[in-house]
């Protein structure tokens, strides 16, 4: 699996099926997120490390764990986003035709029920069904052991 940095990838290089998010633990959720995808784009460090950093979770994995595991997935690429307060001030609209779109060249993006992306979490699953440039794939939460994950 080729790993690179978000900047490192030439505009346009799709088409990608791309799986969006933190992916700590790749979980069977995220599994089921990334199923059918040749590309992941995720995140380091943590958004809300940057966000709010006292509402930052305890990590399961590191981020070389993380990798692993998502190679182990046979995803083709992973793309990791230098979360920064930058990006942080980024539009959920930008996030789409800069990345997604621009960047990434995206046929489909499949996410988690609960993903939200963009300056103040604007960005839902909604939002990128409303996106005709790509297909909107959306996992809904898994249960395992009682559990919503």
């Amino acid at each position: 699996m080729k790993v690179v940095s978000l900047p490192e990838v030439e505009p346009g290089g799709g088409p990608r099926r791309v799986a969006i998010g933190t992916f700590d633990g790749v979980h069977l959720g995220h599994r089921e997120v990334i199923r059918g995808a040749d590309t992941v784009l995720t995140f380091d460090p943590h958004p809300l490390s940057v966000i709010h950093p006292e509402a930052t979770p305890r990590l399961i994995s590191t981020f070389p764990v993380k990798r692993d595991l998502i190679a182990g997935l046979g995803v083709e690429e992973l793309v990791v986003i230098p979360f920064d307060k930058g990006f942080a001030s980024q539009t959920a609209e930008e996030f789409v035709s800069e990345v997604l779109v621009g960047r990434l060249g995206a046929e489909q993006v499949s996410v988690g029920e609960n993903f939200r992306f963009g300056k103040g979490a604007r960005g839902t699953p909604d939002f990128l069904r409303e996106h005709g440039e790509f297909e909107t794939r959306v996992v809904p939460l898994v249960e395992a052991a009682g559990e919503t994950i």
